[in-house]
């Protein structure tokens, strides 16, 4: 669960109760989040960013296999105790999504709604 020191604990939602186990089921890639997750990561630099997460700057690490089968997300709310990890791993069967310490809902929530930062432009010589 994400938790910020200036709200406290957040109360867990269950919008979904079907996709907090991590795997991500039928009823999961009928309802759209599937598509909508796999976009908004898609959409998301690799390496090291900054951004806002629902008003709080975040810096968010995403990582990818050589192979693109398995990427990896590290988050932490600068400044706060907020922290967002997970595993998606590409399998013949489909995506399989291992959240770290937290629900599934928890890291779907967080890159539907991350919006990093444009990269600071560099001047031209």
């Amino acid at each position: 669960m994400l938790k910020s020191r200036k709200r406290g604990v957040r109360p867990r939602s269950r919008a979904c109760e079907h996709c907090a186990d991590g795997v991500l089921s039928e009823h999961w890639i009928e309802d759209g989040h599937l598509t909508a997750f796999l976009a908004a990561l898609e959409q998301l630099p690799t390496g090291y960013s900054e951004g806002l997460y629902r008003g709080t700057r975040w810096g968010v690490t995403l990582s990818a296999s050589s192979d693109e089968r398995r990427r990896w997300l590290w988050g932490e709310e600068l400044g706060g105790v907020g922290r967002v990890s997970f595993n998606l791993f590409m399998l013949g069967s489909g995506p399989m999504l291992r959240p770290c310490e937290m629900s599934a809902e928890d890291v779907i929530a967080f890159v539907l709604g991350y919006q990093p930062e444009e990269a600071p432009q560099t001047a031209p010589l």
